[in-house]
């Protein structure tokens, strides 16, 4: 029940593109949610979720993702990421590839937006990083929260209309 251990005689190690994308969903979900952490066990207490509870159609390797790096343990059985900047950015980064695919900018919205269409204040890091990977968002965030995009993102890559316009 090690999970060290488990990890440690794995047979074979997991994609990294895929164990990538696994660790910035659980990023996404746990910073979206508010939550505390994920755990294995079946007995998960406020705001830390099972980790087969959440949704997995793709069949992403969660349980890798939580032993990798990228994570670490919180309490007893309980994984979070080892920082909220790191936190943010790989959330950022699903999302980002998410809008390439299925999800809708006016549903990113409603998950990070107060109701005053305002961006909450816990999600501004999330929604600099979001402009800062997704030319599709770019624009909204940066006109609901241009400081928010221009501390917590990376405006390198932006356009010289995109950043008179941040500015």
């Amino acid at each position: 029940h090690n999970e060290e251990h488990v990890a440690a005689t794995r047979k074979t190690a997991p994609d990294q593109g895929q164990l990538l994308r696994a660790t910035a969903y659980l990023c996404a979900i746990q910073l979206i949610a508010d939550l505390a952490g994920f755990t294995h066990s079946p007995n998960s207490s406020d705001r830390v979720l099972r980790l087969n509870a959440v949704p997995n159609s793709e069949g992403l390797p969660l349980g890798e993702a939580l032993t990798s790096r990228l994570f670490k343990t919180v309490g007893r059985d309980v994984f979070a990421p080892v920082h909220r900047t790191v936190a943010e950015f790989l959330a950022a980064r699903c999302l980002a590839d998410r809008l390439q695919d299925k999800l809708t900018l006016r549903r990113v919205r409603a998950l990070i937006c107060g109701s005053d269409s305002g961006i909450v204040s816990g999600m501004r890091g999330l929604a600099g990083w979001l402009a800062s990977t997704s030319s599709a968002a770019r624009a909204t965030f940066v006109r609901l929260d241009s400081l928010g995009v221009l501390l917590y993102g990376d405006a390198r890559n932006f356009s010289i209309a995109e950043k008179s316009a941040l500015m």
